[in-house]
């Protein structure tokens, strides 16, 4: 090449690094204000706990059977197998993108033929190339930047979902198995309280062949057995409903879990420490992805801003011809090009989905408000309904002592003969409803244990559960 066609390149290369200098420019703001992240200042939750709630939260309620459901759910659940796709998916996309963005050099090779005809004689001629060819489009306005930013954002919400998703199946699997055992311990209880019932059958029975009680005493009682035999069939029910819940959570056609021959609801544990409301804003992925979607909006608004500007893209070329494979390398030529793309007229479209993304980031941003007063509501909420159940629990208590000691009495009082049937039946269905929704309570106020739990945590390593 002569000097005047370097000249030239080196013009095309010059201007081109000069606007790639300026590219910092007409950026979008990424800037995330305070009032995004709404601080809440010192703020603390009304009750404090004592102890630290371990990262893997089902492990402070101490239960050996509950670790093992939970541990085989992470495993097995296919949900979590398609999430931890999810993020090799977005791992995958970024080294795309990041692909798209580099240095591209192309090999090429080619044959053409082409035919003459001269004064009635006829002439083919063939030729062969081979050749580089070389392209890389300037990272004007930070537009490549930002798209490798938004695919890595991609990723934390993928991670972020994960970590969600295995809190949420954690938790599933937590609820389930204690109804289960509330269903399993009602069960055992029913069966108790037809035995007693029946028994209660038999004195009436017996004090109407002597003519000391009424048909009506011996039909209600004969009611009141088939009532405890029909309230089994409903357990029973209940039983397998959610022993089919633990089996999809564990991804098992059926729940095989073998279960201890004494079932019992867990003793629950001091409260964790609550500390700040900051803290748990900065713990739980869900209202970290909820930031991640805000700054990925606004990425994808900066990427919006950048598409209005002009694109400038450089490309070599290289390539060696001849008219036959022999004399393929005697001739050569070398071009570069640098090309410039300006937007003029597109109907308004480019500042449109600008408009448009600097929409999505409102929404986002009101979504991330939002998410965080609820994380706090959800924590306020199962605290409250905890300490209220636990008051209910222990007038429950109450109640079953006092309802014992009169059923005792009513019963001898009326097989004195002091007192009629009615009073006895009153008595006993009372205490076994009280019995029966002990024990619901209880499992109601693991349930609120769980539920702060759940709102608390932060969930653990990736890599802790492979």
């Amino acid at each position: 090449m002569n000097p005047q066609t370097y000249l030239r390149i080196g013009l095309v290369v010059f201007s081109a690094l000069f606007l790639n200098a300026c590219g910092n420019l007409p950026k979008h703001d990424s800037t995330l204000t305070d009032d995004a992240k709404i601080v809440f200042a010192e703020d603390a939750f009304a009750l404090k706990g004592e102890n630290k709630l371990p990262d893997k939260w089902w492990l402070a309620l101490n239960d050996s059977t509950l670790n093992q459901l939970i541990d085989k759910a992470l495993k097995n659940n296919n949900n979590l197998k398609v999430g931890l796709l999810k993020i090799k998916k977005s791992r995958l996309s970024l080294q795309t993108t990041d692909a798209n963005q580099a240095f591209k050099l192309d090999a090429k090779a080619g044959v053409s033929t082409s035919a003459a005809e001269t004064s009635g004689k006829s002439t083919d001629t063939d030729k062969f190339s081979v050749g580089l060819v070389a392209s890389y489009e300037l990272d004007l306005w930070n537009k490549q930047s930002n798209l490798s930013a938004s695919a890595a954002l991609d990723i934390t919400a993928s991670e972020l979902d994960y970590k969600t998703l295995r809190i949420s199946t954690s938790a599933d699997v937590a609820l389930a198995w204690y109804r289960l055992v509330e269903q399993i311990q009602q069960l055992q209880l029913l069966k108790l309280q037809l035995t007693i019932s029946e028994d209660y059958l038999q004195v009436i029975e017996q004090k109407f062949r002597t003519g000391q009680s009424l048909a009506a005493d011996v039909l209600q009682q004969r009611q009141t057995v088939e009532s405890v035999k029909g309230d089994h069939f409903n357990t029973y029910r209940l039983i397998q409903q959610y022993k089919n819940q633990l089996a999809l959570l564990l991804a098992e056609p059926n729940f095989k879990q073998a279960t201890p021959a004494t079932l019992a609801l867990p003793t629950l544990p001091a409260l964790p420490k609550l500390g700040l409301k900051t803290e748990l804003l900065h713990h739980r992925p869900d209202v970290q992805s909820a930031f991640n979607q805000l700054a990925k909006t606004d990425t994808q608004t900066a990427i919006a801003v950048a598409e209005r500007f002009p694109k400038i893209s450089l490309s070599a070329n290289y390539e060696r011809n001849g008219s036959d494979a022999g004399s393929l390398f005697d001739n050569w030529l070398a071009s570069l090009a640098g090309n410039l793309i300006v937007p003029i007229l597109d109907a308004d479209k480019r500042a449109l989905e600008v408009d448009k993304k600097r929409n999505l980031y409102q929404q986002a941003l009101l979504n991330y408000k939002q998410k965080i007063l609820s994380s706090v509501s959800e924590v306020q909420s199962a605290l409250f309904k905890e300490d209220r159940q636990g008051q209910y629990l222990a007038s429950l208590a109450k109640q079953l002592k006092l309802s014992e000691q009169a059923t005792q009495q009513i019963r001898s009082s009326y097989i004195k003969g002091a007192m009629d049937f009615q009073r006895v039946l009153n008595a006993v269905l009372s205490d076994q409803n009280l019995q029966r929704n002990y024990l619901r309570a209880n499992r109601e106020l693991i349930e609120y244990r769980i539920s702060l739990y759940r709102a608390l945590s932060g969930g653990w390593e990736i890599n802790n559960d492979k």
